[in-house]
């Protein structure tokens, strides 16, 4: 179990934050109930370099996601990162955000894996917006390939279906309503 960053800060998300997260976590006791992965969703990537490495952003993680996720993994949590099979991210597709910042991982997955891996990344939120579901085999097998244990949450989303109310008189669940 853990927390996202996503509903309640989307993209304003902060290395000071994310950290603040995990000492609350261990402080309170909920990471010795169980909770044990701190995961940063969409909007902490400034796009590639030239060889086409994913960057993060240096403003909001001035120390770096390998430094947070040591971290992490200091105070016995986990780290995990968002990232979607296009070649932008659910924010550069409906948010607002420039395609070269919200840059997703469509061509790169292999390069990506390689990067989560180096980090000590343990979780991949992989959020389908738009795109073939066919795109998570290519980012397990990458993550596989690296030989570094990463749970990997398949999201298929749109921006229909996850910020619609459902539809009137009908249940949310089964056996709801």
């Amino acid at each position: 179990m853990g927390w996202s960053s996503w509903n309640t800060f989307q993209c304003n998300i902060s290395e000071s934050l994310i950290k603040a997260t995990a000492d609350g976590m261990v402080g309170s006791g909920m990471q010795a109930a169980g909770y044990d992965y701190v995961n940063i969703d969409d909007c902490w990537m400034d796009g590639r370099d030239a060889s086409g490495n994913l960057q993060w952003n240096a403003s909001k993680f001035p120390s770096g996601i390998p430094a947070l996720a040591d971290y992490m993994h200091g105070k016995g949590l986990k780290i995990g990162i968002y990232e979607a099979p296009n070649t932008v991210t659910c924010v550069g597709l409906y948010g607002g955000v420039s395609h070269s910042v919200a840059v997703g991982s469509l061509g790169h997955e292999a390069q990506d894996a390689r990067s989560f891996a180096s980090w000590g990344v343990d979780y991949l939120k992989y959020d389908l917006c738009t795109g073939q579901r066919s795109s998570f085999a290519v980012m397990r097998d990458a993550l596989r390939a690296t030989n570094r244990p990463i749970v990997t949450a398949s999201i298929r989303a749109t921006a229909r279906a996850t910020c619609a109310p459902p539809a009137p008189n009908r249940p949310t669940a089964p056996g709801a309503g």
